[in-house]
């Protein structure tokens, strides 16, 4: 009855950036969530543990055990070991209390209360024409963008879900004259924010600003080591800004700088030379991640790479990778489950509309921002807890039949047919297998990182 982790894909947030924020507890049709606001971490309690964090909100849990007892039958021993468990983990203090929040949310529809991790698409205006980019970003900003005002409703309506990691993406989201605006509701309304940015619109001041503002997270876009290798994917005289914004954004003081490599043919080759750069910049990590077929790069073919041929150098690289470079982190692409317990995760599909959620820059609610519809409920016209739970876009993402191939294969249960995005980028429909899925007698074999298990970002 310990309680198990549940990815949000936003784990590796740093530590001291939790600046006094309180860590979360919500109500799911399963038992409950227990955010960890120290990394930025999901884990599920069933209906029996979470009854007993809240006895823990109300009395010390020592003096609870004879009730508790009574009610669930549970031995004085495994009771105790659960609250040494707790106590490591930061559930509950010295004196067996918890101090978290509650969220009572109602149970979500075949999906979380609230999204664990929420894409929030400011623009899809962007200062670089990247080819292999999977948002069709535009030159100029769109006056469909949502306000400030719409954008801090937002923030509002995630933090009274329990909602509070967010993802701030774009197109470049710094591109926005209003950005530092935005991150005001974010501090506001206590939200754990991951920016994703090309870093060359980063100076010393808005680096400041940012760090300031509690942005917990700065995954920076780097596709190759050196100049003509970062800059066959992303234009002449790239990489020399794109370096300079990480080094402002190192010397405010930001806790979590990673770089985030999409692998193409064009740079699997260099993965190994990222470790003496990142150590240089002193950067907390570097993140690999496949190439996806969407947006700009929806008809860019010589940019895919074979999966076999990605796990194979993942292995090369991860067994060669120095000990005194950032750890390297390899990302499969396949999504990670949560404990089977909770049912959050359909038989067929990806995260996608059940614990992760993309706003697009115009005010769509969908499961992931290339499969923005004319169907989908907006936030013109609906709360976005409203639309999380009851959008018919987001219920069809939970209600997917797959297909004859996947449901044949052996290794469906690790992947449940992959990324929606990939497979549509392939002219296939949501129900067919992703291409990067290891399909057929593949073994399902994933690059590892610190022994960890995969999360998809």
């Amino acid at each position: 009855m310990r309680g198990q982790g549940c990815s949000s894909a936003a784990a590796g947030f740093g530590v001291a950036a939790s600046r006094d924020r309180p860590d979360l507890f919500r109500r799911e049709a399963f038992g409950g969530l227990y955010y960890r606001r120290r990394d930025a971490s999901f884990h599920a309690f069933d209906h029996a543990q979470t009854a007993l964090f809240h006895l823990a909100r109300e009395q010390s849990l020592v003096d609870a055990f004879p009730a508790f007892e009574r009610r669930f039958g549970t031995d004085a021993r495994a009771y105790a070991e659960t609250l040494t468990h707790w106590q490591q983990q930061g559930f509950i203090d010295d004196g067996f209390r918890s101090h978290a929040e509650l969220r009572d949310n109602p149970p979500g529809w075949r999906a979380a209360s609230a999204p664990l991790i929420t894409h929030v698409e400011l623009t899809q205006a962007c200062n670089l024409r990247c080819t292999h980019c999977f948002v069709p970003v535009m030159a100029r900003r769109s006056a469909d963008e949502l306000s400030v005002a719409q954008l801090h409703a937002l923030f509002a309506d995630l933090d009274a879900l329990g909602a509070p990691v967010i993802v701030l993406a774009g197109g470049e989201p710094m591109i926005r004259p209003d950005f530092l605006d935005i991150l005001e509701g974010v501090a506001q309304h206590r939200l754990d924010a991951r920016l994703c940015t090309n870093a060359t619109l980063v100076t010393a001041d808005n680096a400041r600003a940012m760090v300031d503002a509690q942005v917990r997270c700065f995954s920076v876009s780097l596709d190759g080591p050196d100049a003509a290798t970062h800059e066959h994917l992303r234009g002449p005289g790239r990489f020399a800004h794109a370096i300079r914004g990480i080094e402002h954004l190192v010397a405010a003081g930001a806790d979590d700088v990673h770089l985030r490599v999409t692998l193409t043919p064009h740079n699997i080759d260099r993965l190994a030379d990222f470790a003496p750069l990142a150590r240089s910049l002193g950067v907390s990590r570097v993140v690999f991640k496949p190439f996806r077929q969407s947006g700009e790069a929806g008809g860019a073919d010589d940019h895919h790479i074979d999966r076999r041929v990605v796990v194979a150098t993942a292995h090369e690289v991860q067994s060669h990778w120095p000990g005194d470079a950032p750890p390297a982190d390899f990302f499969d692409g396949m999504p990670t489950p949560a404990p089977a317990f909770t049912q959050l995760i359909p038989a067929f599909g990806c995260v996608g509309g059940t614990t992760s959620a993309t706003i697009t820059f115009d005010g769509h609610v969908t499961g992931c921002g290339p499969t923005k519809s004319s169907a989908d409920w907006t936030l013109h016209e609906h709360g976005f807890a409203e639309a999380w739970r009851d959008a018919p876009t987001l219920r069809s993402w939970r209600v997917l039949d797959g297909n004859e191939t996947c449901s044949t294969c052996g290794n469906v249960a690790s992947c449940r047919g992959g990324c929606r995005v990939r497979a549509l980028g392939k002219g296939r429909t949501m129900n067919d297998p992703d291409p990067w899925a290891p399909c057929g007698d593949e073994a399902p074999a994933s690059p590892t990182s610190a022994g960890r298990s995969l999360t998809v970002l």
